[in-house]
């Protein structure tokens, strides 16, 4: 595709973006908007460039306007218009499979037609997020028709400064309420052939097959790596082994898995001697099957439009261009649903495919000196979280430095588990054949968490940094995306060089900006019961109470780690100089962050 086309659907994942960072993207932009009409206006091919800019600036405000228009916000009969409410009667159809959230903790949606609530039925319209409590779930199947009962409330926002946000995360789903609910009754039956009820029963073919033959944790772990953690929900413990390695991605399913599907099933063809349009259909048809297997999630439907075009290119015998497939999958999905943008997982997606297509072949260049094994097993992962890093730390300010070996181990064994996972999903019907494929898939498991165990060992495996601003993420993938091109032209070398400086020059300059036009900062943070204090002077940081400390039912929760240790962060502070507890009774010493 042409420059010029990537250039318009820049301008349009732009104005999207303005929709949601108006404040801090506005004035990086009209700045690089007015230089563009410039170069245009004074360019040899002004008609050309002026329609360019034209084009770009139109495109901008179409992806601003869109994004506005298609904002999820609650109509004017959901739920959430109703709450609060104590006490409560939901009615409606079962969305989606119940997850197990704990020991008698379930969370299911809900698609609501009626609420009954003091003594008044009233007719209601939209989704709602139910956490449920009880000792046991009927086998429920979507399209059921379900009664519950209990608290409505609204989803909490951030409480404290760039803190995860419930209520946004929701809302990205089209959910705008929550239901605190101790009492369920199934009233009717869901249509026997409701398209997701049958998908819902194929995916617990597909898991239960799992669990029958591997411990619970390897099985949940296995099904993870085929449909992903929505899907398959591993236990805390190992969620929280793979988030301290780095290796999140891992447990949710994306392009990989897919690209895995697509080959196997056109290997399979190809050893059938089966025409290419026939190949073509029963792959499109796998493909279509899996994402809908996985529930639709944003970085595996990108990747099946993008795996589709490759599947039309190779149905009419042309070679599809990876950049031109990865920009023109990722714009159509985000024509139809703008918000897209924000879903972290879809970030990180994209991202990381970009950094593969466009980073892998110059670092397999410069890794020239390792043997081929070696280099082309670093490359990729090098190159990948090299794209996703600046995002990360925009996101979370921090990472593992433990990606490489993490990634090399993940890469070994992920594979491998990944394939078995597909040949033993559709052998739920053969149990003796099915346990003997999933007989390696348990070794494979055991030694992947083993080997988890052992990297952790290490000293600190997770960096804590400030997090990134936005300008400064911004350079960071300007340089990256430029940095092939400057380092293979040695008069560039020394631009690249001061690129590569004008990073940590501009967050460190925004840093030390913030601290001098603030030199006393006092901020309050929610941490469950009444506010911590954290003030902030030239010389000395204070936290002023911590938070209490209290019983879950998988164990503590801490409010220091939960509330605290995010923001101290986020802020970049490493020491606390002084700490003072006022309430004993509620603040448990051992809570407070300078342990």
């Amino acid at each position: 595709m042409s420059p010029r086309v990537y250039l318009l659907a820049a301008s349009y994942v732009v104005g999207i973006a303005l929709h949601a960072n108006l404040a801090q993207l506005w004035p990086l932009l009209l700045p690089l908007l007015l230089s563009g009409w410039a170069w245009s206006w004074l360019s040899h091919q002004r008609a050309l460039s002026l329609r360019i800019a034209l084009g770009c600036t139109l495109l901008l405000l179409l992806g601003l306007g869109w994004s506005q228009l298609r904002a999820p916000r609650p109509g004017d009969a959901d739920p959430a218009q109703l709450a609060p409410l104590e006490r409560t009667l939901l009615i409606g159809h079962l969305v989606g499979d119940p997850v197990l959230k704990g020991p008698q903790r379930w969370t299911l949606d809900l698609r609501v037609s009626q609420l009954k609530a003091m003594g008044e039925v009233k007719p209601v319209k939209g989704l709602v997020r139910v956490h449920l409590r009880t000792e046991e779930l009927p086998n429920l199947r979507i399209g059921d028709q379900i009664q519950l009962a209990g608290r409505l409330a609204l989803p909490q926002p951030a409480l404290n400064f760039g803190a995860f946000s419930y209520r946004d995360f929701l809302r990205q789903q089209g959910i705008h309420a929550l239901l605190y609910a101790d009492k369920l009754e199934r009233l009717t039956l869901g249509p026997r052939w409701h398209p997701l009820g049958l998908l819902q029963d194929l995916r617990r073919n597909v898991l239960g097959g799992f669990e029958r033959h591997l411990p619970l944790p390897q099985a949940r772990l296995l099904g993870s790596l085929l449909l992903g953690a929505g899907a398959s929900p591993v236990p805390a413990e190992i969620q929280q082994r793979f988030q301290a390695a780095g290796l999140q991605h891992v447990l949710a399913v994306s392009g990989f898995q897919v690209q895995l599907v697509v080959l196997g099933v056109l290997g399979l063809c190809h050893l059938l001697r089966l025409s290419r349009g026939l190949s073509f259909g029963l792959s499109l048809t796998a493909l279509w099957l899996f994402v809908a297997l996985t529930g639709f999630p944003a970085s595996v439907l990108r990747a099946g439009v993008v795996a589709s075009l490759g599947l039309a290119g190779y149905l009419r015998y042309r070679d599809l261009d990876p950049i031109a497939g990865l920009s023109l999958g990722c714009t159509g999905l985000l024509l139809i649903q703008p918000h897209l943008l924000f879903d972290i997982g879809f970030q990180f997606s994209v991202l990381a495919t970009f950094g593969l297509i466009q980073m892998t072949p110059w670092l397999l260049e410069r890794c020239d000196w390792l043997p081929l094994p070696v280099s082309g097993a670093i490359a990729p992962i090098l190159a990948a979280q090299l794209w996703v890093m600046p995002a990360q730390l925009w996101h979370f300010g921090s990472f593992s430095w433990l990606f490489l070996p993490a990634n090399l181990l993940a890469g070994l064994l992920t594979t491998a588990l990944s394939w078995l996972a597909i040949v033993a999903a559709p052998l739920g019907s053969l149990p003796p054949l099915q346990a003997l494929v999933l007989m390696p898939a348990s070794w494979l498991c055991t030694l992947f968490l083993s080997g988890l165990d052992w990297l952790l060992k290490l000293p600190s495996p997770v960096l804590a940094l400030p997090t990134l601003a936005t300008a400064a993420m911004l350079l960071a993938y300007a340089g990256l995306f430029l940095l092939p091109q400057l380092v293979a032209q040695p008069r560039l070398r020394l631009a690249a060089a001061a690129l590569l400086l004008a990073l940590p020059l501009l967050t460190g300059s925004l840093w030390l900006g913030d601290r001098l036009s603030c030199p006393l900062r006092v901020t309050f943070l929610a941490v469950g019961q009444g506010d911590a204090t954290l003030i902030e002077t030239p010389n000395q940081v204070i936290l002023l109470d911590a938070g209490p400390r209290w019983q879950t039912d998988t164990g503590f929760a801490d409010a220091g780690e939960k509330d605290i240790l995010p923001y101290l962060r986020q802020r970049g502070i490493a020491r606390i100089d002084l700490a003072i507890i006022s309430h004993g009774h509620l603040c448990d010493p051992l809570c407070t962050p300078t342990r």
